[in-house]
């Protein structure tokens, strides 16, 4: 059933507007210093790749034609009408189903308008196609919940409708993609079929769609069904299989980012529920499982995903799901799951979980996200990791999840982490006490201004306190035509003024490989954990740094200390320590500012003689920041006085009790 699954937990049945919204430790006492040092030319080097090849080199085509079953034998969601899809929510998310979807008995399904799509080339905007698109899927998701808990057939002709207005629609993909096609501009052409991230996720709600209602719709009409089969085949099995030349497949061996997993995993899944004849249901699965290899190929071993919390959803965690339906549909004949790396793209989503639905989201990733407890806790029993299926039954226990009493009854566990490491991706965290969430928490980075969904933000991190957020990365910024093109970095949310980050001597981080960390590292044991960054190789020769040696020190359950250590070859104007919050700012004192979140309260102490406090309250004007964080930010900003061109400067953050 296409939305949540108490048996075999796939990613696949999150809904659209959910994807769109949303390691080991050494015991206490131990030390452990871990280096993550590099040292590279300034031309900007290729993605490191390893051929890994996990899935298919263990496997064949022809193993496959042999071994994948029928939908029936494995797809663990009964067919429409069926009395357990109630069971799986409580009787207050049931009266909210069915609210939901009462309203939608009249809605008349839009269609994308020519000038809707135009608008992304003459003015860049996204939502003028996107709105009504995404509105019809959100609709007809409504109406499919609604009637799987009621059973009483109310809501399928408006079901069938809405089946019937996707297969009259141009193009299932977005205005924003249509440059996949040969063709330019931004209107579809419908003799060329292109396979975007939403062609292969809306296949996805339809093939389900189909395989749970399909009974249903031939007893009134086995056109609706027909149709269905005849659209994914020529909007998504064709194309997939004829061409290779699509980038996100990765056969040129270039880097691949969450389009990979996102798509191939999708268009698995609708093959394995949809295509009959074996040899081609075969053919489409390897092909996934070759494609797939490719972005596991350039994944850092540490399994960390650079591209934030929101876009793990659809890219390790889709990675999952491609190799769960195969484990499924092959009664578990193909079998990765002990991987190393595959364990460790798992293992992110509770190293990122920091409290309260908060996760770390460096790069273009919301602030708060929720994870289906379904995903994690499957994760967790097939590879064999109790962490994960703890971090699901805690999460199921937070948000009133019923559909699985294995999950509700396996021991809860909050991901309250000492301190972690990822030295690949260079993200090291520290935390006052793995006992409760209060006291001070902070994760900061390194790495480099060429990953996935970037920010300029080398030596950024962000500060939490009794649950709270006090420094914070603003996240996502609102995508149109300009978000991943030349302008990109004159966007606030990406620029490195806007995050936790000096601007030396007038100079902003800028974008590019060559533009990293040196030297990262991390020290941690029982009373404090240390991480430090050499960032002056992230600014352009216009700072004239020649070392900016930034060193956070927590002090467990005192204070956390940031020490900048500063070599200049000139100075040429006065540099700036930034820091982002959201929360209240004032000056309280001579060398004290206050943060202040709600009844909580940090102190930043300073020295006024070296430094000068700047309160820069702004309006976020970003939609997309909005969701995460509200109308209004501020920028603490700190002028260096000296203009030495070696100096020290210390800030100390104190929590008040």
């Amino acid at each position: 059933m296409p939305y949540h699954y108490p048996k075999s937990s796939r990613l696949s049945g999150l809904t659209l507007m959910t994807i769109l919204a949303v390691c080991g430790l050494p015991a206490p006492g131990s030390a452990k210093i871990q280096n993550s040092t590099l040292n590279l030319p300034s031309t900007t080097p290729a993605p490191t790749t390893i051929m890994r090849n996990i899935i298919a080199s263990g496997y064949s085509e022809a193993f496959l034609q042999e071994t994948l079953k029928s939908p029936e034998a494995w797809y663990r969601d009964p067919v429409y009408p069926s009395p357990e899809y109630a069971k799986r929510y409580t009787p207050e998310q049931i009266v909210s189903s069915l609210e939901k979807a009462e309203k939608r008995l009249g809605y008349t399904w839009p269609a994308e308008t020519a000038s809707s799509y135009l608008a992304f080339n003459s003015t860049g905007d996204r939502n003028a196609m996107e709105d009504n698109a995404f509105d019809r899927v959100r609709a007809l998701d409504q109406l499919v919940q609604a009637e799987l808990i009621e059973n009483k057939g109310r809501f399928i002709p408006q079901i069938i409708n809405g089946v019937w207005s996707m297969c009259e629609n141009s193009f299932w993909g977005i205005s924003a993609h249509v440059h996949l096609q040969k063709r330019a501009g931004s209107l579809p052409d419908t003799s060329e079929p292109v396979i975007d991230l939403f062609v292969a996720q809306k296949a996805l709600r339809l093939a389900q769609i189909y395989f749970v209602f399909k009974q249903k719709f031939d007893e009134i009409n086995p056109l609706i069904a027909e149709r269905l089969e005849l659209e994914v085949n020529r909007r998504v099995f064709v194309p997939y299989l004829a061409r290779n030349d699509f980038w996100w497949l990765g056969f040129h061996d270039k880097f691949v980012n969450n389009w990979n997993p996102w798509i191939n995993s999708n268009v698995l899944h609708v093959a394995l529920l949809m295509e009959r004849d074996p040899e081609r249901r075969a053919k489409i699965a390897y092909k996934a499982m070759r494609s797939i290899d490719k972005y596991l190929n350039f994944v850092k071993a540490d399994g960390w995903c650079d591209e934030g919390p929101s876009y793990w959803l659809v890219a390790g965690a889709k990675v999952f799901s491609a190799l769960d339906d195969l484990y499924l549909a092959t009664d578990g004949k193909v079998n990765v799951f002990q991987n190393e790396l595959i364990k460790n793209l798992g293992k992110y989503v509770y190293n990122a979980y920091i409290g309260d639905d908060y996760y770390v989201n460096f790069a273009d990733a919301a602030a708060k996200n929720k994870y289906s407890p379904e995903l994690i806790f499957r994760w967790g029993e097939v590879s064999g990791d109790a962490k994960m299926m703890g971090f699901a039954s805690f999460l199921a226990k937070r948000h009133a999840y019923i559909g699985n009493p294995k999950i509700t009854a396996y021991p809860a566990w909050e991901p309250l982490q000492s301190d972690f490491w990822f030295a690949d991706n260079q993200i090291g965290s520290g935390r006052d006490s793995t006992q409760t969430n209060r006291g001070l928490y902070f994760v900061a980075k390194g790495g480099h201004n060429n990953e996935s969904h970037n920010h300029n933000d080398i030596g950024n991190f962000i500060l939490h306190y009794n649950n709270k957020p006090f420094l914070i990365d603003a996240g996502k910024l609102y995508y149109t035509k300009d978000s991943f093109g030349e302008l990109r970095y004159t966007f606030w949310p990406t620029r490195s003024d806007y995050h936790n980050v000096p601007n030396i001597n007038g100079a902003e981080q800028a974008f590019g490989e060559q533009f990293r960390a040196k030297h990262t590292q991390l020290q941690a044991d029982d009373r404090k954990v240390e991480f430090s960054l050499d960032i002056a190789a992230a600014y352009p020769s216009d700072a004239a740094v020649v070392q900016w040696k930034r060193t956070l020190l927590l002090e467990r359950g005192h204070h956390l200390l940031l020490k900048d250590d500063y070599v200049l070859s000139e100075f040429k104007t006065h540099s700036y320590l930034n820091f982002l919050t959201c929360c209240e700012v004032k000056q309280k004192d001579s060398g004290v500012v206050e943060l202040r979140n709600g009844d909580q309260v940090i102190e930043v102490q300073y020295n006024p003689a070296s430094l000068e406090a700047i309160i820069e309250p702004f309006d976020v004007n970003d939609k997309t920041v909005e969701v995460s964080w509200g109308k209004k930010l501020a920028r603490l900003r700190f002028k260096i006085i000296s203009d030495k061109l070696e100096n020290t400067i210390e800030l100390k953050f104190t929590g008040l009790k």
